[in-house]
């Protein structure tokens, strides 16, 4: 059987913009939480690019939430959008792991210069998909339900 599109594989994928704007909305849910701990922990805004208790937050948040409520951030949910595996499953502990956690060691290990490269993939791939979705094996795509 031959295949004629990405999309009949993925269905049709979320592309670069519609995934950033998602990820800002779920900053500033995530800021919601951040900004009053950081206050109280640091006595003023503190945000670094390495790990902090801030980071535990964030990677609770990206690695539990589409466990939790099905492929969805916050954000996601918003502008229906949802993190899948390849085959259409639902995101597992191992995968959600993989996706957040040796993602996050990689882009900061690379100083963000993986992230650059994440974001050039996005936009210039078929498929839409970024290093982290690559490593768990994951899409994002339109929400059909």
């Amino acid at each position: 059987m031959e295949v004629s599109s990405i999309d009949e594989i993925f269905g049709e994928t979320a592309g670069f913009f519609r995934r950033l704007i998602a990820l800002v909305i779920d900053g500033f849910f995530l800021s919601i939480i951040l900004v009053p701990l950081s206050l109280t922990i640091y006595g003023e805004w503190y945000y670094s690019a390495t790990f902090t208790p801030m980071s535990f937050i964030e990677i609770i948040y990206f690695m539990t939430l589409p466990l939790l409520w099905p492929g969805y951030t916050i954000g996601k949910r918003l502008l229906k959008i949802r993190i899948e595996r390849i085959g259409g499953r639902m995101p597992d502990f191992f995968c959600m792991f993989a996706r957040v956690v040796i993602a996050f060691v990689f882009y900061t290990f690379t100083l963000g210069v993986g992230t650059i490269v994440s974001a050039i993939m996005v936009i210039a791939r078929d498929d839409n998909r970024a290093i982290h979705d690559l490593i768990a094996d994951t899409y994002v795509r339109y929400d059909t339900m």
